[in-house]
């Protein structure tokens, strides 16, 4: 008997949940820094899966609201709305509410010995339903490697970079093939490294994040990562060897 496959619950997530880093920036609001997607991205993005926006998928017709309250010299435009989407599997509908606020008039902070002044945001209103589109979107997964602070560790961003250069190739195995070139010039020079390295603590840490980055690398093109990472062994042993002082 057949076994019919049964669809995850994260299948939807996990097939958005990627973001290609050339979409994205570093940011910051006040002391905050963050990374940062192009909303174009993710509208592509959420269009590719439900469909056009405002059939497939948009904010429904009448449930937006923008409320402006001051707190001091300082206003602020919150915005609310429904998010809908039609799920790509099954067709059916559904929908999750969306928030987001922005400054939309504040005292500037004064700069050598100038007076602060009173700004006026007079594109907040696109500010506040692009940031709450986003933040819904993410809610269902859209770039949700972002949000869950993925893109904070370098590694994960360098992997996704070689990964979507693949993944955008014209001509895949001419692609595959130059990386595994780079990929052997890289090994050679990473495992000589190891000869000038005169501390243990130093010596295995090198080698985690060899292994770590050669190891999706290796996925990505098909390869054997044993072979691979039989140089860097090979160079760390030599090397602890010269460490402990043992021959």
């Amino acid at each position: 008997m057949s076994r019919v496959k049964v669809m995850s619950n994260l299948d939807f997530w996990n097939s958005v949940s990627k973001t290609d880093p050339s979409f994205t920036k570093k940011a910051s609001k006040g002391a905050h820094n963050f990374t940062s997607v192009a909303p174009m991205y993710q509208n592509k993005k959420a269009t590719e899966k439900f469909g056009m926006q405002g059939i497939g998928w948009g904010v429904v017709v009448g449930s937006e609201v923008f409320q402006e309250k001051e707190y001091g010299t300082t206003t602020i435009l919150s915005y609310d709305a429904t998010l809908f989407f039609v799920c790509p599997k099954s067709g059916e509908r559904g929908e999750i509410p969306i928030h987001a606020s922005e400054k939309s008039c504040y005292m500037t902070n004064g700069y050598k010995g100038k007076e602060g002044y009173m700004k006026i945001d007079d594109e907040v209103r696109k500010k506040v339903v692009t940031n709450a589109k986003t933040k819904g979107l993410s809610e269902l997964g859209f770039s949700a490697d972002i949000f869950m602070g993925l893109f904070d560790d370098p590694n994960y961003v360098d992997y996704l970079n070689f990964e979507m250069s693949l993944e955008k190739a014209d001509d895949f195995e001419k692609e595959s093939n130059a990386k595994i070139e780079e990929l052997k010039d890289w090994c050679r020079k990473e495992s000589s490294v190891y000869s000038a390295i005169k501390e243990k603590r130093t010596l295995d840490l090198l080698l985690v994040g060899h292994k770590n980055k050669l190891q999706g690398r290796c996925q990505l093109l098909n390869l054997d990562f044993n072979a691979y990472a039989k140089g860097f062994d090979v160079a760390y042993n030599s090397q602890l060897n010269v460490i402990t002082g043992e021959k």
